[in-house]
């Protein structure tokens, strides 16, 4: 009998942490999902030259019921790159990931213009090899932002000001993209 009611309560438990709105789980397993089946969406490109310095696009994926689950933000310039993917779900964003990428110098700069110019500090030209990356995860639930990793991949408390600013900020922006995707 105690089994069965031990049992019982842990199946309780399971099913009540399932359905918190900070557990991000079904979350990372729904893009991990988009992500295994982009072959299968349909996608429509929107080119952003002039936009940024080195020019950029946004690529929107589609299901097939025409329902955006995906829009990639990729803008270029002289010194770095980003990357931000939109998640949706049921007409919702429910994941932000934003990748920036710096250059240790400029894409033009090569190593005959670092020897040019004295560069004695054995940076050089361009080197892909050396460009940093920092990661943040933004997670969100009934447009709501329940939790925002940095790109130190520490959890910025709720309480923080920079949280309440950054959650409206990106539902925003999550927003201007689906429409700029849809009516296209």
């Amino acid at each position: 009998m105690n089994r069965i009611l031990t049992a019982l309560l842990a199946c309780f438990v399971l099913s009540i942490s399932a359905c918190r709105e900070d557990d991000i789980t079904g979350i990372v397993k729904r893009c991990n999902e988009t992500n295994a089946n982009l072959h299968s969406l349909t996608s429509k490109t929107i080119d952003l030259t002039g936009v940024t310095t080195e020019g950029g696009s946004i690529t929107g994926y589609f299901n097939k019921k025409n329902n955006l689950v995906l829009a990639t933000v990729a803008s270029y310039g002289q010194s770095g790159r980003a990357v931000q993917d939109y998640y949706y779900d049921d007409d919702k964003v429910e994941c932000i990931i934003r990748q920036d990428y710096t250059y240790n110098q400029p894409m033009y700069y090569t190593d005959a213009m670092a020897t040019e110019d004295g560069d004695t500090s054995g940076h050089g030209g361009y080197d892909d090899a050396k460009t940093t990356l920092k990661t943040s995860r933004f997670y969100f639930y009934n447009g709501n932002m329940v939790k925002w990793y940095d790109t130190s991949n520490k959890l910025v408390p709720d309480n923080d000001r920079k949280y309440q600013f950054q959650a409206g900020m990106m539902l925003d922006e999550a927003d201007k993209l689906q429409r700029m995707l849809q009516a296209r």
